[in-house]
């Protein structure tokens, strides 16, 4: 079964999930311009090991994230080949009398 999308219960990923680098920057410009005592790290680096944990559980909480590289490139080929045939059914039903009677009409009835 494929799933390409987050159910509707589902919240999609933040924008800034992943964005801890700017707080470890600035952690980092404390410590060198000796704002911060190296020995305070730990305690001030709390909030970005809790956004790292964050960012990745939701990494492991997306769909198919087991599926190898090669699963996922087979799986795409898949998916491509199924647009191509339904692309070409879509046209040879567009070729066929009755659509472009029913086109031109500007309706189509369906015999049930």
């Amino acid at each position: 079964t494929m799933t390409t999308s987050n159910p509707p219960d589902e919240s999609p990923i933040p924008p800034n999930a992943f964005d801890f680098l700017p707080d470890l920057h600035t952690l980092l410009q404390r410590v060198y311009s000796d704002e911060l005592d190296p020995k305070d790290v730990a305690h001030e680096s709390n909030q970005i090991r809790l956004k790292i944990a964050k960012a990745r559980n939701l990494v492991a909480a997306l769909p198919d994230v087991d599926k190898s590289p090669e699963e996922q490139q087979a799986e795409i080929k898949a998916l491509q080949e199924r647009i191509a045939k339904q692309k070409q059914m879509l046209m040879e039903m567009g070729n066929l009398e009755v659509v472009k009677k029913a086109a031109r009409s500007g309706k189509m009835e369906v015999d049930a």
